[in-house]
């Protein structure tokens, strides 16, 4: 129950001591940028996004609001998603990370720009070189000890996007302390919260 099964290059990585990123002997040198939505709801078919939240390790923070009623809150989400994708650009990250984000905030996005006869890709190909952020047509697979879970991988050329909760996912598969794998229970299983961080209820976050 100790095994982990990882992809074959994780395998040469580890085998031979080679490196993703080279030039680097520290990973906090990578420019990492965080990101999470705030959503109206579950289900981006009627949903609205309302806020998308940016956070790097370089000391970069931003909020990006959604705010109106009726047409004039779709007009402004798709606003804060160009702005978002700008900032993205502007800030040129190694490594775009989050929570959840690979079956939910990317997914999120992508059907919401659908609803506007646009996708991810099409709305990100004039704003990046080469080619826009897309969802892969392919599935990956996730392993967990004995488990599988799939998903749909986010690729976007020249940036590593990565998901924490695969690696809570997987710690779970050796560690059996560890209850749950949602980001607010995760932190402080492992210390990592702020002593003087506030939890505010996803209903009234957007109001606070």
């Amino acid at each position: 129950r100790e095994y982990i099964v990882v992809n074959p290059i994780e395998q040469f990585m580890i085998a031979t001591g080679k490196r993703q990123f080279k030039g680097y002997d520290d990973y906090d040198e990578l420019l990492r940028m965080q990101f999470d939505l705030e959503t109206e709801g579950l289900n981006p078919q009627k949903d609205c996004i309302s806020q998308i939240g940016i956070r790097t390790n370089k000391g970069y923070e931003k909020i990006i609001p959604v705010i109106g009623e009726g047409e004039e809150k779709l007009k402004n989400e798709v606003k804060a998603l160009e702005e978002f994708f700008l900032i993205i650009k502007e800030i040129q990250p190694d490594v775009i990370s989050g929570h959840n984000t690979e079956n939910f905030d990317w997914y999120f996005i992508d059907e919401r720009l659908k609803l506007r006869e646009s996708s991810l890709e099409k709305f990100t190909e004039n704003i990046f070189p080469h080619r826009g952020i897309y969802k892969s047509k392919k599935q990956k697979v996730l392993k967990l000890g004995g488990e599988m879970e799939y998903y749909v991988p986010t690729i976007m050329w020249g940036t590593n996007i990565t998901d924490s909760l695969f690696a809570v996912r997987r710690a779970q598969a050796l560690n059996s302390n560890i209850k749950k794998a949602d980001l607010k229970y995760i932190t402080k299983f492992a210390k990592l919260n702020k002593p003087n961080r506030v939890y505010v209820p996803g209903k009234i976050i957007n109001d606070t």
